[in-house]
């Protein structure tokens, strides 16, 4: 059910940052960094194009873990190569190679059986990442290097039309048997309508979502129906969302069940930034989390105000460094 999962959370995300950009030039690189209070949070690093290339994030509960990821890029910036790390598990390194109308993505293994991927290492792994802040650091660990001598395990396709539009994805698992499936189809304007991710083999199983537009191209709903009851009951999932004349998004409805669930109210201020969003659940008189943002003169996040349930309440604080590339 991995894929599945992925699948559902890459539709129901909704952007908090709405209103922060990013203004690069030809020769700076940035790096963003993230305060939970005064302890650093995460790291971000951008090279030149804009691309992210690094990013560290340390849980905020104290023993949590610590997450790293690299990325490179071809000369189209395109994703070519990602390394990742977590500590109390190890390292994975995917590669991305670019056919024509095609995407193919291979993990490496050390596995001689083809089985498992990456490189596990369990709480050694703290040991080995805990003091890396750059790319550098990451890149050329020995980890690293011992699982790119390993073996390359083709791990997904992808299948584009002649608009550059994902039209099919297989996944597989194991020794390359195919395991997941998502179709695409899009509207006469580009719109993408219905996706079909089903599974096969001995999780077989089916999800369908479809989507609805408005007049001005505003995605106003998102439906997901499974091919099976729960308990007798229809699971079919629905997002509603509401627009203002500037299409800016003022609120978003879950609906499960058939019933109301859920739903969030969105804020912005006079430059059209979002500035809140309060997330309601039914019965319950008040939000149950209040996220607030803080924008500087260039309009880039500065800081987050999260509050849960009326108790407990995070800062985040984000600051912005700029490195140059020699001319």
């Amino acid at each position: 059910m991995k894929i599945i999962m992925t699948v559902l959370v890459v539709l129901l995300h909704v952007s908090l940052l709405t209103g922060q950009t990013f203004k690069r030039d030809t020769t700076g690189l940035q790096t963003l960094k993230v305060y939970n209070g005064k302890k650093l949070y995460k790291i971000t690093e951008y090279d030149k194009n804009g691309n992210v290339i690094f990013s560290r994030k340390d849980d905020t509960n104290e023993g949590g873990n610590i997450y790293l990821y690299s990325i490179s890029y071809d000369s189209l910036n395109r994703e070519i190569f990602s390394i990742s790390a977590r500590s109390g598990s190890g390292f994975d390194i995917t590669q991305k190679v670019y056919e024509p109308m095609q995407e193919k993505t291979y993990a490496f293994i050390l596995d001689s059986a083809n089985e498992f991927i990456g490189y596990y290492l369990g709480e050694a792994t703290l040991e080995i990442i805990k003091n890396f802040t750059t790319k550098e650091e990451l890149d050329n660990c020995l980890p690293v290097k011992k699982l790119l001598e390993g073996k390359k395990r083709l791990e997904q396709i992808q299948w584009f039309n002649a608009n550059q539009q994902l039209i099919k994805k297989v996944e597989f698992e194991g020794k390359e048997d195919t395991a997941h499936v998502n179709i695409y189809e899009y509207d006469s304007v580009g719109k993408r309508i219905h996706l079909n991710s089903r599974q096969v083999g001995s999780m077989r199983g089916a999800l369908d979502y479809y989507s609805k537009y408005d007049k001005r191209g505003n995605e106003i709903e998102i439906t997901r129906v499974e091919n099976y009851t729960w308990n007798g009951r229809d699971t079919t999932e629905k997002m509603v969302f509401e627009y203002s004349e500037s299409n800016k998004k003022l609120k978003r409805t879950d609906i499960h069940f058939r019933k109301v669930s859920s739903y969030m109210i969105y804020k912005y201020d006079r430059h059209n930034r979002n500035i809140s969003w309060h997330y309601y659940v039914t019965d319950v008189e008040k939000p149950v989390e209040i996220n607030r943002f803080k924008y500087n003169k260039e309009g880039q996040l500065t800081r987050m105000l999260v509050e849960k349930n009326g108790s407990e309440r995070f800062t985040f604080n984000y600051r912005y460094e700029r490195k140059y590339w020699p001319k």
